[in-house]
């Protein structure tokens, strides 16, 4: 081959080309044009093939079976590169010991002293393909790894662009197609684009998401992100070596709304445990005003102005009393009066009361089930609480409108998959056409003395009775609710678990109070309450003994044997109330009788449901404040009872 080059004119030319030719990093070969055998091949096309000088000269490629994919070579001849050459052309070919070689080759044709010659060169990408090929199974896996993930997870190149993204995260943002998320400036995610149909995102307070400056090495930055559409997002942000920023992002909107659920329900606890402490203190106030009064009019009978000023004041103290059971309907802290109860029966009973209640525009409907279940509820604080949501139903039908009534059996499955997961409820829907209420509104509306109705049209207390109706008989609510789209509050209560009876509850004292002759205890940390009952029940015929607290009550007990009846406040200071203080008394004196008052009972007070007598110390409970006639019929109707 030199001695072909050196047959041109300049021999410096010839030198430098041959120079060039062996000292090249590039695979070079020179084929004649005829016979395409090899005339020169450079060292670095025999190291990467493996091949001796020796071995190659004067062959062709067909001799060494130099092609790796023959299809290759037909295509190349096929476009006739004799006569023009190519230029960056991916094949592979085969090495001396089998192994395939990737390379991109160049072929151009020369003129060599009146003889034509293929000068090829080739760039080995071997290694390249072996580690793009890696590189790429290697992302394969990565995205398949991140598709799995329940979490949102993007990588941001230094220029604030998306690198790599999963479906999660395209979920956030609206993004269909990986296609047209990656590229996407963060900033951007902010913009309403209905092309790629984007989400808006609110500004929020304190957020790093368009101040990557502020993510630096070290832990994460950690900010929360709120959507539109009220989904929120917390994310995880970390700087890379490289700049960029990979950020992990969760909706964690359920969890915001579990939360706020949470502290609504800790709030309502609070409200309740702090109104429950008043009505105790306010019941006893109630009572005293209610005891004395009475005593008055016995003391001034044939009075009529007295009588008339007096009646007064008790209506008053009903009043009172009437509210002070509101506010106990709402704390959960009244007795259990529970029975097995008919939703259909009661609710027909109520057509008639619930269509007066409301304006002459507005229809009642009912659709009651024929196969609804029986309930175990207060029926009285459930006839309060449908007349209570139809009188808000009203209100939000200010002009006209329907009045829709529904019962339902309905299973709440436990797990989501089937019934035998689920438990049984029995479903009061009432639902209007009204006004519809905001989010906002939704979650305040069983707040205690929380309304909507301008100053004077309303006490904000009728759905917090609801609500603590429903918690008390162990139910739920649910709401669906939308402005312009009517209300509907739905009542889900556990289906009972026994069987109607028909037993008649106790018919009011009518007449001349009951009267007697025994001894009675009376224990009350209220001075004025032992003070009343000092003056009342002698009135009757009794002998009392006064205690304000257990411990007295005991030391009483032990010097008195002849006492019958005890009568003792539940709630009382130290370490004694009036349960405890009824068993110890019991055990001292095993014929005594108990009579137990109070004007509110918290759940841990009471030992078991009210439904089974035989769980609590006491014959009776008397709920304060009593009038004169209800303790004289409790007295004797607890004197009167048989021995356990």
């Amino acid at each position: 081959m030199r001695t072909l080059l050196a047959q041109e004119p300049d021999a410096r030319l010839d030198d430098l080309f041959w120079a060039v030719f062996q000292s090249s990093a590039t695979l070079m070969a020179i084929t004649s044009f005829e016979e395409r055998r090899v005339m020169a091949v450079n060292p670095a096309w025999l190291k990467c093939l493996g091949y001796r000088e020796e071995e190659v000269m004067g062959k062709t490629a067909e001799e060494l079976n130099l092609w790796h994919i023959p299809e290759q070579h037909r295509e190349l001849t096929e476009m006739g590169y004799e006569a023009v050459g190519f230029q960056d052309k991916e094949v592979t070919l085969r090495a001396r010991d089998g192994s395939p070689r990737t390379c991109i080759l160049t072929a151009h044709n020369l003129q060599v002293g009146g003889r034509k010659l293929i000068l090829s060169s080739s760039q080995d990408i071997t290694q390249y393909k072996i580690a793009s090929r890696a590189l790429n199974a290697t992302r394969e896996t990565l995205i398949d790894a991140l598709e799995s993930i329940n979490e949102g997870f993007v990588l941001y190149g230094p220029d604030d662009r998306v690198v790599i993204c999963n479906s999660k995260f395209r979920s956030f943002y609206g993004y269909s197609q990986t296609e047209a998320a990656i590229g996407v400036h963060r900033s951007e995610l902010g913009r309403l684009d209905i092309e790629r149909d984007t989400v808006n995102l609110a500004t929020t307070a304190e957020t790093n998401l368009n101040r990557p400056d502020k993510l630096k090495d070290g832990p994460p930055a950690q900010t929360e992100l709120k959507l539109r559409d009220g989904r929120v997002l917390y994310l995880s942000e970390h700087k890379t070596q490289n700049g960029g920023t990979v950020s992990i992002q969760s909706d964690i909107s359920p969890l915001r709304h579990a939360e706020e659920a949470l502290r609504r329900s800790q709030k309502m606890e609070a409200i309740g445990q702090l109104t429950g402490g008043i009505a105790h203190d306010f019941n006893n106030i109630l009572n005293i005003i209610m005891g004395n009064v009475e005593l008055i009019q016995e003391m001034t009978a044939g009075d009529d102005t007295i009588r008339k000023l007096s009646d007064t004041a008790l209506k008053g103290v009903t009043r009172g009393a009437e509210i002070t059971q509101k506010l106990l309907a709402f704390t959960q802290f009244q007795s259990d009066t529970r029975q097995v109860t008919d939703i259909n029966h009661l609710i027909e009973g109520m057509e008639d009361l619930i269509a007066k209640s409301l304006t002459a525009s507005i229809s009642v409907e009912t659709r009651l089930a024929s196969d609804l279940w029986l309930t175990e509820i207060d029926p009285g604080d459930l006839e309060d609480a449908m007349l209570n949501l139809s009188l808000n139903a009203r209100d939000a039908m200010p002009e006209s409108g329907r009045l829709i009534i529904e019962t339902a059996n309905r299973y709440l499955p436990a797990s989501g998959k089937d019934k035998t997961d689920a438990a049984p409820y029995v479903a009061i829907s009432v639902r209007d056409t009204g006004i519809g209420m905001p989010p906002h509104i939704q979650e305040k509306i069983f707040e205690p003395f929380f309304t909507t109705k301008s100053i004077g049209k309303g006490t904000g207390l009728g759905l917090s009775m609801v609500y603590g109706f429903t918690q008390r008989s162990g139910g739920k609510i649910d709401i669906q609710s939308a402005p312009g789209e009517g209300t509907t509050i739905t009542l889900l209560l556990p289906r009972a678990t026994r069987q109607q009876d028909d037993k008649t509850p106790e018919g009011a004292v009518i007449g001349n109070p009951a009267r007697g002759s025994e001894t009675i205890l009376v224990v009350d940390d209220e001075k004025a309450m032992t003070e009343l009952a000092s003056q009342t029940l002698p009135s009757l015929g009794y002998t009392v003994l006064t205690a304000t607290n257990g411990e007295d009550a005991l030391t009483l007990l032990k010097e008195n044997t002849g006492v019958h009846l005890l009568f003792s406040d539940v709630i009382m200071p130290g370490w004694i109330d009036g349960y405890s203080l009824a068993r110890q008394a019991r055990d001292l004196c095993p014929g005594l009788k108990v009579l137990l008052a109070s004007g509110y009972t918290r759940p841990n007070d009471q030992p078991s449901s009210l439904a089974e007598p035989q769980t609590i110390p006491a014959e009776r409970l008397l709920q304060k404040p009593y009038s004169r006639g209800d303790l004289a019929a409790a007295v004797r109707a607890t004197l009167d009872t048989p021995k356990r």
